[in-house]
C-alpha cells in the first residue's frame, strides 16, 4: 500500500463514510428507551456543534494545505488495535463533551500536521450489539480529524458492549461512567460540560431543575439545560433559537430570578425584547443578550422605539458585535455593554436629530443601582456620556 493513499476498498469504505447511514430510526418520534435517538452521524454532529466546518474545510481544499483523501502515514505493523471503517462508528450525543467541542485544535492540529497521523489515534469505542456500530468513548476530536481528511478506517479497543435490550438512559450512564473515571482527574471540563455531566447522571442542582423547567418555557438552552432539539426532515438536530452551548446557567439565572441583581430583567421583559436580540445578532451570548433587554428595561416607551431604530441603524451594524463586553471593567462583562449600549444610543440620536438625548433622569433605573455606584470607571463614562454629552469613542482591536 502506498505512503498515506486510500487503496480501491478503502475508497469504497469512504464513500460509504461521506454517506453515513442515519440509523433507521425518526429521532422525533423515537421511543424513550431507544438508545439510537442518542446517536449522531460524524455529519449530524458537526451540523450541530460545528456548522462552521463545512466553509473551513471547502478552503483550506482549494490551499492544498492539507492532505484530504486519506491519512499522512500507514498502519505500523504489530499493533493490537483493530481496524474499523468510520461509517460504523457514531457519536453519543448525551454522552460525549460535544459542548466543550475544540474547535480551535482541529484547526491548529491539521494545519500544524498538514493531515491525519494513525499513529496519533487510537479510539476507544463502546459496540451497540443490538444494532452492529460503535459510538466513540475515547478520542472523539481525531474522529472528527479522520472525518475531514478523508481517512477510511482507524484504529480501535472496544472500552465496552451494550447488550441487546439496553436501554438508551443504561447506554449513557454506563458510557459516563466511563468518561468520567478516563477524563475527570485528566481534563478541565467546562462549565458546560459539567451541568451535561450531572443532567445526564440525574444529579442536577435544586436551581438546575428550576432552570430546567423554565428554559423549556421560554425555548432556551444553556449547555444542554432547558429546551431540546427539534429535528428537520432529514433528521439533522435543529437548535432553540436562544441556543447558549458553551454556556453556564449562572447569568441566565441571575437575570430571571434575582430581583436585587442589577442585570435582572425577569421574565416578562425576556418575552417581551428578547426577539430582538435575535434580529441583530447572529450569534447567541448570554452577557449581550441579557445587557440588550436590559437597556430596554431601563428605558422609558418613546426611548424604546428610537432604540429598536438604532438597532437597526447603519452605525450600530458597523459595530463588531465583540466590542460590547471585551476589556469590560471589573469583570462586569453585562453592566459594561449595557452602559455602552446606552453611550452609543444617547450619541445616535444627538448626531442624527432625533431628539436632544438621554438625561441622567432617564437611566436612573441603573444608576441608582447600589453596585453601579461602585464602580467608578462606568458611573464616570454615563456621567460623561449622558449628563455632559460626551461622545464615546471606544476602539479595540479583534
Amino acid at each position: 500500500m502506498g505512503f498515506g493513499t486510500n487503496t480501491e476498498e478503502q475508497k469504497k469504505k469512504l464513500e460509504r463514510q461521506f454517506n453515513q447511514p442515519v440509523l433507521l430510526v425518526d429521532q422525533r418520534r423515537a421511543k424513550k428507551n431507544d438508545p439510537r435517538k442518542n446517536l449522531l452521524t460524524i455529519k449530524q454532529a458537526m451540523t450541530k456543534y460545528y456548522p462552521q466546518l463545512e466553509r473551513w474545510v471547502k478552503n483550506q481544499r482549494l490551499k492544498g494545505k492539507i492532505k484530504m483523501d486519506g491519512a499522512l502515514d500507514d498502519i505500523e505493523e504489530g499493533t493490537s488495535y483493530i481496524m474499523r471503517n468510520l461509517d460504523k462508528i457514531y457519536i453519543n450525543k448525551d454522552a460525549q463533551r460535544l459542548l466543550g467541542l475544540k474547535k480551535s485544535w482541529i484547526r491548529d492540529t491539521l494545519n500544524k500536521s498538514g493531515g491525519f497521523l494513525h499513529k496519533k489515534c487510537n479510539l476507544s469505542l463502546f459496540y451497540y450489539e443490538e444494532f452492529d456500530v460503535y459510538a466513540v468513548s475515547d478520542g472523539m476530536h481525531r474522529l472528527i480529524l479522520a472525518w475531514i481528511c478523508g481517512v477510511a478506517e482507524v484504529q480501535t479497543v472496544i472500552a465496552g458492549t451494550h447488550k441487546k435490550g439496553t436501554s438508551a438512559q443504561d447506554c449513557i450512564d454506563k458510557e459516563y461512567q466511563w468518561f468520567i473515571s478516563r477524563n475527570f482527574e485528566n481534563n478541565q471540563l467546562t462549565a458546560a460540560d459539567k451541568q451535561l455531566m450531572e443532567k445526564k447522571a440525574d444529579k442536577l442542582s435544586k436551581d438546575q431543575e428550576i432552570a430546567e423547567k423554565l428554559f423549556k418555557e421560554l425555548e432556551i438552552n444553556c449547555g444542554s439545560i432547558g429546551a431540546d432539539d427539534t429535528y428537520d426532515e432529514f433528521q439533522n438536530p435543529v437548535p432553540p433559537d436562544f441556543n447558549y452551548p458553551d454556556e453556564s446557567i449562572d447569568n441566565l439565572v441571575e437575570a430571571f430570578n434575582d430581583t436585587k441583581s442589577i442585570f435582572y430583567v425577569g421574565e416578562s421583559a425576556w418575552r417581551l425584547y428578547s426577539d430582538t436580540a435575535l434580529a441583530v445578532w447572529t450569534k447567541r451570548y448570554t452577557q449581550k443578550d441579557i445587557a440588550l433587554v436590559k437597556v430596554f428595561t431601563i428605558l422609558s416607551e418613546n426611548y424604546r422605539k428610537l432604540f429598536r431604530e438604532y438597532l437597526s441603524s447603519e452605525e450600530f451594524e458597523n459595530i463588531k458585535v465583540e466590542y460590547w463586553t471585551t476589556k469590560c471593567v471589573h469583570g462586569e462583562a453585562i453592566v459594561t455593554a449595557i452602559v455602552r449600549l446606552l453611550c452609543r444610543f444617547n450619541g445616535w440620536i444627538r448626531s442624527n436629530n432625533k431628539g436632544s438625548g438621554l438625561t441622567l433622569n432617564d437611566v436612573e433605573k441603573l444608576t441608582n443601582h447600589k453596585k453601579f455606584m461602585k464602580i467608578n470607571e462606568l458611573k464616570h463614562t454615563i456621567l460623561s456620556c449622558i449628563g455632559n454629552s460626551v461622545q464615546l469613542e471606544f476602539e479595540f482591536d479583534f
